[in-house]
Parts: structure tokens; sequence; C-alpha cells
């Protein structure tokens, strides 16, 4: 299966942050889960890709299980996009142990706010602490 991505987007697949752009085309199973998980995608008919754009410089992308798209396979990084990157102010600690990762984004600092955050919950996420002290203690 292939779709093309009608819009930019972030999402998460099998743990991996994967950020997605406009006219960008995935395979595979990612593009099953994107699909019928209602991004905005549409799916590719009769295994043809879309005519490419003049300003399109991205390039298909195909995440295995276990896998990860680095930055730099992503497509086009919209200069605003870098930006929008979340301040110290929007930890969500209630939020989904991808939510934190992807918040903490590898930063030892972040990590630890969140640690601790997390700590001092009534009921803290092992799971999520374990991965926090693995950025945190490398």
């Amino acid at each position: 299966m292939r779709v093309v991505a009608t819009e930019p987007f972030t999402t998460y697949y099998q743990g991996v942050c994967a950020s997605i752009q406009a006219g960008q085309v995935l395979e595979g199973e990612i593009a099953a889960y994107l699909l019928e998980g209602g991004s905005a995608v549409e799916p590719v008919s009769g295994g043809t890709l879309p005519p490419p754009r003049d300003d399109d410089d991205s390039v298909p992308v195909n995440i295995s299980p276990g896998g990860y798209m680095p930055a730099s396979d992503s497509g086009p990084v919209d200069e605003t996009e870098a930006d929008q990157q979340p301040d110290a102010g929007d930890l969500d600690i209630t939020g989904s142990i991808q939510q934190v990762l992807a918040w903490v984004d590898g930063d030892p600092d972040r990590a630890n706010e969140a640690a601790d955050a997390e700590a001092a919950k009534d009921k803290p996420r092992s799971t999520l602490l374990a991965k926090l002290s693995e950025i945190t203690d490398p």
C-alpha cells in the first residue's frame, strides 16, 4: 500500500516520531496505519506515484518496524516549523509516554524536569522514568 500526505503533520508509529511533509509518499505498514487512523493522507492507486511537484524535493519513505526516520530524510523543513518548538512551559506530564518523550526530544535538562514531575505523581510510570533515565544517564 502507498499513500501520499496531503498536508504536513507529525505522527508516532511504533515508538518513532515522524514529521511527514505534504506530498511525501509512504508505503507499507505505515501507509495503512496512517490511512486507517484518519491522517491527512490519500491512497495512491495502481501503485503509481502522483506527478512530482516543481517545489517538491521530498523522497519516498518506508519506515520499517523498529526503525526510525532521520530528520534529513523527512523532506524539506519549513522555517516556521523550527520556531514552533515547544518551550519549557509546555510539559504535560499527564500526556502519554510518547508525548512526554517527544517534548523531551533527547534534552537531558527536559528529561530531568519530566522525571521530577513524573516522580511527584501518586502513581509514577516506571516505564517513562526508565526512558527518561536513559536520556539523563546515557
